[in-house]
């Protein structure tokens, strides 16, 4: 009866052993999971000090000579959208609570799915549409990305010391295109077809 008792407790033992070796495997490899993850963060905190770096640089785009400054704002665009992963969403919430309010993603997800395709749209003057939740087209915006240098296109806005809003008068085209479409101004409420 002793020798089957200890037999037990051996048993027993070793069982408790290999749970012990498991547990132990399975810390070193959380201790090794966490130390990836801190790099991974501090990875990802200098890439967003990289991104505030290229922003701070691109804060001297003019908006009456934007032409002189398109390789820069394409490298600025890819930069962001490579970071990012091309989210709208991630990429406008991120640069405002940053506060720094230089780009804004005025078009949805639904138009266009990466900066460069909508820099190209509006490069191309192509009509980008601004869609709602349920799918319909409510307007025709004049560009996907504004470029704000802290001054009105508005000269009333200017004058008066307002801030700058975000209204299609102070789109990217109105100063990029030396052609504007008057008929669109005027009429900036209709409707657009889908």
């Amino acid at each position: 009866k002793m020798a089957n008792e200890i037999k037990r407790f051996s048993n027993r033992y070793n069982i408790l052993e290999k749970k012990a070796d498991y547990f132990q495997t399975k810390s070193n490899l959380l201790i090794k999971e966490n130390k990836a993850l801190r790099k991974e963060v501090n990875a990802l905190r200098k890439e967003n000090e990289a991104i505030r770096e290229v922003i701070a640089h691109s804060i001297n785009i003019n908006n009456h000579n934007v032409d002189q400054y398109e390789n820069e704002i394409r490298k600025l665009c890819q930069i962001i959208e490579e970071i990012l992963f091309k989210d709208f969403e991630t990429v406008n919430r991120i640069l405002f609570s940053n506060g720094i309010g230089l780009i804004q993603v005025s078009a949805p997800r639904k138009c266009y799915k990466s900066f460069e395709e909508a820099f190209e749209a509006t490069n191309n003057s192509e009509k980008i549409v601004e869609i709602d939740d349920e799918g319909n087209a409510i307007k025709e915006l004049h560009c996907l990305i504004h470029f704000h240098t802290g001054e009105c296109s508005n000269s009333n806005q200017r004058n008066n010391g307002d801030k700058c809003d975000d209204s299609e008068e102070n789109s990217f085209n109105e100063a990029n295109d030396g052609e504007e479409n008057s008929d669109d101004e005027e009429n900036g409420d209709d409707k657009v077809e889908e």
